[in-house]
């Protein structure tokens, strides 16, 4: 997968309708030149200040990859163009990597000029990424509104809230669809299925002002919405094929997502082997069997996590469980009987970090996820970010390996703080 973390706008965003709100990528050249002081301040999607009627994008968006061990960051050079063949990219760190963008005509209306993405490596080994995955953020907007006035205070704007539908859509992954080997032309291909994600967490406003002091945008609970591809199959050249079966009905904590169930391999000779996946949800310390979850209404409150509980290989009369797994619950961190304990343990907390992680804090409406201490209290406490995370895995000969977490922490001022995420301490394998 590759995977783009957008600066500013899309690079290859690039509208010229109406004429007066002209927005350009850092992929291209500024339609108007004529403002070098203009800035970016909105995204796609919105209609731009008119006092500044160029947005330019000054920075370039980062694409991380990391495949088959392979992993890096590359960048788009400044004002390329497709004319006369794909445009070569600038990595970082520099490698030896091949990685070239492809202009191709997207289907449905996305708006992207990177329709796909090759890598070649050393060895003459080609990876295809032209499987493309979006993202859709909704936002609410603040309106002014200048014929009301505060008392006493003149020419002030008085804001009133607009609950209207704003969005910002755009590209941010490439899955890999292809593998060829260019000296004996073998060929790996993946096959994926599309699903539609959402994914929301309730009560979290991320607040942030524009150029112009009439109106701001903030992140409305957080909804992200996209177009997302789970990976169907895999076949090869000589007729093997791996095959991805998922659960029939959506998953209670990640809606119209499915969960992964069976994998099947089978070679060219028909023999084939099946593992299967088993699942469980927490809601707070109470475990749910998988199963249980039937309506996806329950969606809407996210109250509950989808954990992986064991592995297993099927045969056509008996099954053998090959790893069995426990996780770190509330119960194990927080002291029973306070408010946070039957309600904080779900796939998106409003409690997080930047990484994901619970961090303890009881606020339940600021969210500030660059600052450790300040307004918000997102100060992490000792030992909550460890929940969720994997305490146990257990062999089927009855061993078993147990891992200790502890938190990450930064030097400030000449003193140690405790920082978010966490990471593993020491692990102790028990051998039967």
């Amino acid at each position: 997968m590759i995977h783009r973390t957008i600066n500013g706008l899309p690079d290859d965003l690039y509208r010229t309708t109406p004429a007066n709100y002209n927005v350009s990528g850092y992929f291209y050249t500024p339609v108007i030149s004529d403002n070098p002081c203009s800035f970016l301040y909105r995204s796609v999607g919105y209609y731009p200040d008119p006092d500044n009627k160029v947005n330019q994008d000054s920075e370039p968006d980062e694409f991380q990859f990391n495949f088959l061990g392979k992993q890096g960051t590359f960048i788009i050079p400044k004002n390329s163009s497709f004319t006369g063949g794909p445009v070569k990219v600038l990595t970082k760190p520099q490698s030896n990597l091949d990685v070239q963008l492809y202009q191709t005509a997207m289907p449905f209306g996305i708006k992207t000029d990177l329709g796909k993405i090759v890598i070649t490596d050393d060895n003459g080994i080609q990876y295809w990424f032209t499987e493309l995955q979006t993202t859709i953020k909704k936002k609410s907007k603040v309106i002014s509104d200048s014929s009301k006035f505060i008392p006493n205070i003149g020419t002030e704007k008085f804001y009133h809230y607009e609950y209207d539908l704003v969005f910002d859509y755009y590209v941010t992954d490439w899955a890999l669809t292809k593998i060829i080997d260019l000296n004996s032309k073998e060929e790996i291909n993946l096959e994926y299925e599309y699903f539609f994600a959402q994914i929301k967490s309730p009560e979290v406003l991320t607040s942030y002002i524009s150029s112009s002091t009439r109106d701001y945008y903030w992140d409305d609970k957080n909804m992200l919405k996209g177009d997302q591809k789970r990976l169907k199959s895999i076949s090869f050249s000589n007729g093997d094929k791996v095959n991805f079966e998922y659960s029939t009905q959506s998953r209670c904590d990640s809606i119209w997502d499915k969960a992964l169930q069976k994998i099947r391999i089978k070679n060219n000779s028909g023999n084939e082997i099946e593992y299967g996946l088993n699942y469980v949800y927490y809601k707070g310390n109470t475990e749910i069997n998988f199963d249980a979850c039937v309506s996806q209404t329950e969606d809407e409150s996210l109250s509950k996590w989808l954990f992986l509980k064991s592995i297993t290989k099927n045969a056509s009369s008996s099954s053998i469980k090959i790893a069995e797994f426990d996780y770190i619950r509330s119960s194990d961190k927080i002291a029973p009987n306070t408010p946070a304990n039957s309600s904080h343990v779900r796939k998106n907390v409003r409690y997080q970090d930047f990484f994901g992680y619970y961090k303890g804090s009881p606020v339940k409406n600021c969210y500030d996820p660059n600052g450790v201490n300040g307004i918000c209290l997102t100060t992490p406490l000792a030992g909550y970010s460890e929940i969720g995370s994997l305490k146990k895995i257990i062999y089927p000969t009855g061993g078993s390996s147990t891992f200790e977490y502890e938190g990450n922490s930064i030097v400030e001022n000449g003193a140690e703080k405790p920082f978010y995420g966490v990471r593993i301490k020491r692990s102790l394998k028990m051998m039967v």
